[in-house]
């Protein structure tokens, strides 16, 4: 398979408009499910929370990312086997710990990946119960692909375990998905109109691939990603700009060259950039970033992030982030850098070019370098002039 899951088109500036423009559509939407402020508030409180917009809209995000889950996967975790899932969920722990353990484990990954996505083709929507939200949760955690987005899930099984009305709110908030499923598939799906074919190719394929469940996520994910790195953007924009010492985070599919060709040189941070081709969009994304002070580094991986945590904690508070990635890992990515207490903003590649997960060979990507200019001068020149336009 060739496909381009998404691409932002020739004119990306149009993308960053289109999202502005519907992220305040979606938070001012928000303001007409009752339920949805009281809950909130409720949780704030609960959590020793800091009660602000910003707290407020990345709540939200937890509850459209909740119901978008719910709705995408609860066929999946209708069917599997609970003891399966146990073992899966053993296996993703003490994979995270231990390399041999990790590598063994991939090997033969793709055969519980059939037992736990068998059921994918059925279209059903677990009734709500706090019963089926712990099911759902699980199947997550067996499938190894959002340990980030589940720390922020496991937190709300917690707050509603001990609440009255889960029922009533848990409607609520699949309403608020069902509409937002609907509505981003009209403001943004030009952007993501491959990911249908890629999908139904990658099922109709005689063999199932270890990272099955991140490459068949569906069309509302993505646009559940790209208005959550909105949200991020945005609620995290005043931290990022009161922090002292900046990095950008490039992915390597950045790069003009591949791994042999590319000169770049290895730092205990990640790989930077030495030059060795002009028109190499990480060399002009280093050279930009080189003129507010800000130093590049190739992160080979996401989660690679987490292993350089001791260099990057040092300064707590005081280390900003510019993270450059494919659209599937922005929430993610986000919040793995804030539960290491940096501030983060990101921009997004222009598609997808890795041969990891995407293609049959790495394609240099790009992205918008003015929407990157705007983030590093601190003159975002978007439709949001605060992070909640509500009522």
């Amino acid at each position: 398979m060739d496909f381009l899951t998404y691409s932002l088109n020739q004119n990306n500036t149009d993308y960053y408009k289109d999202i502005a423009n519907f992220t305040n559509i979606v938070i001012n939407k928000s303001y007409d499910y009752k339920t949805l402020d009281p809950l909130i508030n409720r949780f704030i409180n609960k959590s020793s929370l800091q009660k602000n917009s910003n707290q407020r809209d990345e709540c939200l995000l937890d509850l459209l990312m909740l119901g978008t889950f719910w709705k995408v996967y609860s066929s999946n975790a209708d069917r599997y086997s609970c003891n399966l899932s146990k073992i899966m969920i053993l296996l993703n722990r003490f994979s995270y710990k231990n390399r041999f353990i990790k590598k063994t484990y991939q090997s033969f990954k793709p055969l519980f990946l059939k037992q736990i996505v068998k059921s994918s083709n059925t279209n059903c929507t677990l009734v709500p119960s706090i019963d089926n939200f712990r099911r759902i949760l699980n199947w997550l955690w067996a499938s190894g692909e959002f340990s980030i987005e589940l720390i922020r899930l496991e937190k709300w099984f917690d707050f509603f375990i001990e609440s009255t009305d889960f029922h009533k709110n848990i409607r609520e908030i699949l309403f608020f998905s069902t509409w937002f499923d609907e509505e981003s598939n009209f403001y943004l799906g030009k952007y993501t109109s491959n990911v249908d074919f890629y999908i139904h190719d990658l099922n109709n394929s005689n063999s199932i691939k270890k990272d099955y469940i991140f490459c068949s996520r569906k069309k509302v994910e993505y646009h559940l990603n790209m208005t959550g790195a909105e949200i991020m953007n945005r609620c995290y924009r005043e931290s990022f700009g009161k922090t002292t010492t900046k990095f950008i985070f490039v992915p390597s599919c950045l790069r003009f060259y591949n791994n042999k060709k590319c000169q770049s040189q290895w730092t205990e941070l990640g790989n930077s950039c030495t030059g060795c081709h002009s028109q190499c969009s990480l060399y002009k994304i280093t050279q930009l970033g080189a003129y507010y002070n800000v130093k590049t580094k190739i992160i080979s991986h996401e989660s690679s992030i987490s292993s350089n945590k001791g260099i990057l904690s040092t300064e707590n508070g005081t280390i900003g982030v510019i993270g450059i990635a494919c659209v599937l890992t922005l929430l993610s990515g986000g919040w793995r850098l804030k539960n290491m207490g940096i501030a983060a903003q990101c921009v997004l590649l222009d598609y997808c070019g890795c041969s990891n997960h995407w293609l049959d060979s790495d394609q240099p990507t790009n992205i918008n370098i003015a929407q990157l200019n705007h983030l590093l001068s601190g003159t975002i020149e978007t439709l949001d002039n605060t992070c909640t336009s509500g009522n």
